[in-house]
């Protein structure tokens, strides 16, 4: 079976094609600016590479492009990613229109997110109607956590009539990398694990027995750590505040929260973590107030799930940051010696993110990992899964 993968953006259009059989990624590609100047496309597909600009509108023609480019008689099924599933969807579904118009009622939690899903689906159901499509939900991973832990101490209205709860987001991807955690380790050696995703979006996620009882997202992808242009727990009356103080909008305090915080506000230049290291080796105070306060942040949520798990096996980092950046495990690692976690130097320098890597050192009591993760194979994955069962059934 040869699965399609889909995880479509505002102005962008990220897919894969897998063989099943085997695992093999047949296929991989990325258009970007869809419906602004110059869309392009970047491809790979068995050694041959496409990289040019494309006559691109909106997300159908992004769609019709790719499709173009295979033998749609190879394609079996078609996975989509979803941002936000809500209470509704607690594991990957068969899209049919019933679950499109929840997937898009759910854009009230999801505004950023959610739309731009829905488009592609709608573009690919549209050109490849006859085959299954499948929607995998980043949330879905998340709905072990207990009750206690996702409930936030607000009206209980505002819960029963809204679902406010926390839901978690990088569900997909926190799963992969928990699944070769435990080939890499043993079940037994990661039962009490914390997975760092850190990219330009950033989370932390505590599991025990492979399942997620805590995360630092929340409602939206916007609390927990500090991310690339996102800020991260705050002080929610801060948010009236600015209202009072400048006359802000509720948009306009989302677009400032989603897009000009995090490392670009503390900065004011920097939203990407290579840049914002060498400014802070070369003195920059803003870069180096950024570094310590993302570290901090990440250091204060590892503590408090260490006493949620009672102890740690294993700490899995994942996401460009922590895929590719030796010097920001460092940082956070050092400062967690108390839970029992040391580097081995040599190792953790070179790990770039290529391969699975344990760079704990002999002396370590928890296993510290680097684990490309791979959201892509992983709903592809699940939908061979879920249609196996459907088929069965």
């Amino acid at each position: 079976m040869n699965i399609l993968t889909i995880n479509s953006g505002s102005s962008s259009l990220k897919y894969s094609i897998y063989r099943m059989k085997d695992g093999h990624l047949s296929a991989k590609g990325l258009v970007e600016r869809i419906g602004l100047k110059e869309p392009h496309i970047s491809h790979n597909s068995e050694g041959t590479e496409i990289k040019e600009q494309i006559d691109c509108k909106n997300h159908e023609d992004a769609i019709k492009y790719v499709l173009n480019l295979f033998n749609l008689l190879d394609i079996n099924a078609v996975a989509h990613r979803v941002v936000h599933g809500g209470e509704k969807f607690r594991k990957e579904v068969i899209i049919n229109l019933e679950v499109e118009n929840q997937i898009e009622k759910l854009s009230e939690l999801a505004p950023l997110h959610n739309p731009s899903n829905l488009i592609g689906i709608r573009a690919c159901r549209n050109h490849l109607p006859e085959i299954p499509h499948i929607a995998v939900f980043d949330t879905s991973f998340h709905s072990t956590i207990p009750e206690y832990a996702y409930r936030y101490a607000i009206p209980k209205k505002w819960y029963e009539e809204y679902s406010f709860r926390r839901y978690g987001f990088h569900g997909t991807s926190v799963e992969y990398v928990t699944s070769r955690t435990f080939n890499i380790l043993g079940s037994a050696n990661s039962k009490r694990m914390i997975v760092l995703h850190l990219g330009n979006g950033a989370s932390i996620t505590a599991l025990h027995n492979g399942k997620s009882i805590d995360t630092s997202m929340g409602l939206t992808p916007l609390e927990g750590l500090i991310m690339g242009t996102r800020s991260g727990d705050i002080d929610p009356g801060l948010i009236p505040a600015m209202m009072r103080s400048e006359e802000m909008s509720v948009n306009q305090i989302d677009q400032e929260l989603n897009y000009k915080s995090g490392l670009l506000g503390i900065t004011g230049k920097f939203r990407d973590m290579r840049e914002i290291q060498i400014s802070s080796q070369e003195g920059n105070h803003a870069a180096q107030l950024a570094v310590q306060m993302a570290v901090y942040r990440i250091q204060k949520y590892i503590g408090a799930y260490f006493i949620t798990l009672g102890g740690l096996d294993a700490l899995v980092f994942t996401g460009g940051i922590g895929e590719r950046s030796p010097y920001f495990r460092d940082l956070v690692v050092r400062g967690i010696d108390s839970v029992g976690a040391f580097l081995d130097t040599s190792k953790n320098e070179n790990a770039k993110g290529d391969e699975e890597e344990i760079i704990s050192s002999e002396e370590s009591k928890v296993g510290v990992l680097v684990i490309p993760t791979n959201e892509e194979y992983m709903m592809a994955l699940k939908t061979l899964n879920l249609l196996k069962i459907d088929n069965e059934s």
